[in-house]
């Protein structure tokens, strides 16, 4: 019998949004000291209405798409004209949104120290986001809710929702995230091993983060913007790494929606240290998408999300919106894209 939520925060403002508060539970899994989940809820101080869960991506947590802020470290005031979740919660929905179980995870971990992760695949993450759903509508009193999800959420949403929108789902919301196409693999997966066999004989159960703790670079960049380059190619540390996140698809500085350091270099500070590689390794499980009958929209940005997913694949009744400009990062950061 696993534990049941126990609240850790109540009826809390929100830097620099202080007319919404935030709830906070947090449950313990089976399995090591690191299998724990939690569940942020936020809405305005008299109150939301419908209920929507909104799904992170990978290396984010519930706790970046609230606060931006990794551990209660901050990089930044969040704004509700960029944030899916403060700018759904302004507008009078209780927005739900979970810290996976890598956020529990410390950067000191190493290889096999990992081996924890080892069953961290869609069997685990479907069953927490059940367990998240399930006290969502007894807390909310409601039947069922929205589900929407940012990058990985926006497939885990996909392959929740194969399973349980009749009994769970009023509608799906997908921002730059849903199948990926045959054959494409996204480039920030360093492909170490390519089988759950190979992973297990390894011993290399987990693939790090781009940012967050593993990689400080983005939080000395949002210290130190004008601090020289590493490539003399760029005039200063921000240039640099401004082009290498246009270059890989995730930002775009130069043209609409015009990607600004200040929003983008918090989002990279603030990612989990690890992510499972038995997510990635179990990608070719089958879901049957067709089968899900609820209104679905998806955002795509235009330098990553057109490029990388199928939109052939999605639910019948979907609509798609193409984000011009737009990068990957840019869905989280960007002007909301509910404004278009």
């Amino acid at each position: 019998m696993y534990e049941q939520w126990k609240i850790v925060k109540s009826e809390s403002p929100i830097l620099g949004n202080e007319q919404l508060v935030e709830n906070i539970w947090k449950m313990k899994r089976e399995g090591s000291t690191y299998d724990v989940i939690s569940l942020h809820k936020v809405n305005l101080r008299d109150g939301g209405n419908e209920a929507i869960l909104v799904l992170p991506g990978t290396w984010s947590s519930g706790e970046q798409l609230v606060t931006i802020s990794w551990h209660g470290v901050y990089y930044t005031t969040p704004d509700f004209k960029k944030s899916i979740v403060l700018y759904l919660a302004r507008n009078g929905f209780n927005v739900y949104t979970i810290d996976y179980r890598t956020h529990y995870v410390p950067p000191f971990l190493k290889d096999k120290q990992l081996s924890f992760m080892a069953n961290w695949g869609w069997s685990t993450w479907i069953n927490d986001i059940k367990e998240v759903v399930s006290f969502i509508k007894r807390n909310s009193n409601q039947e069922r809710i929205f589900l929407a999800g940012e990058s990985f959420g926006g497939g885990a949403a996909l392959n929740y929702s194969s399973l349980y929108w009749r009994d769970d789902i009023k509608g799906l919301i997908l921002l730059d995230g849903g199948p990926v196409k045959h054959g494409i693999r996204p480039r920030f997966y360093t492909p170490e091993v390519s089988s759950i066999e190979e992973m297990e004989a390894k011993g290399i159960y987990a693939i790090p983060s781009r940012g967050g703790p593993n990689n400080p670079i983005w939080a000395y960049a949002l210290a130190n913007p004008d601090m020289p380059s590493p490539d003399p190619k760029y005039k200063t540390i921000s240039d640099f790494l401004m082009d290498s996140l246009y270059i890989s698809g995730s930002a775009n500085p130069y043209d609409y929606p015009y990607s600004k350091k200040e929003d983008v270099f918090p989002i990279l500070a603030s990612f989990d240290p690890y992510w499972p590689y038995r997510l990635s390794l179990e990608r070719g499980l089958k879901f049957d998408y067709k089968g899900i009958l609820v209104p679905t929209i998806a955002f795509f940005s235009e330098r990553f999300g057109l490029q990388v997913f199928d939109s052939e694949r999605l639910p019948p009744n979907s609509e798609v919106i193409s984000l011009k400009g737009y990068g990957h990062l840019d869905v989280y950061t960007g002007l909301n894209p509910f404004s278009h």
